[in-house]
């Protein structure tokens, strides 16, 4: 969502001050869609990605998952 956030701004990046400061609320819609309404009434409508879950894992991550599994495997 932050990249959202950013993008309804108007901002290069996130900026969690700017988010406090300007944005009211956030609703998420239907068909992946961000609608933020801020504090002096503007609405910026944004659609948004679900991000891979596959993406979102680091290599200790992978590495961890792949012990349990082994130590699952050998319980059978």
């Amino acid at each position: 969502m932050h990249q959202s956030a950013a993008e309804a701004l108007g901002l290069a990046e996130y900026d969690d001050d700017a988010v406090r400061e300007q944005v009211a609320s956030v609703v998420s819609g239907a068909d992946h869609v961000l609608t933020f309404t801020m504090k002096d009434g503007r609405t910026a409508v944004v659609p948004w990605q679900n991000p891979s879950r596959a993406k979102s894992w680091t290599p200790e991550m992978k590495a961890e998952a792949s012990r349990r599994t082994k130590i699952q495997r050998r319980k059978r």
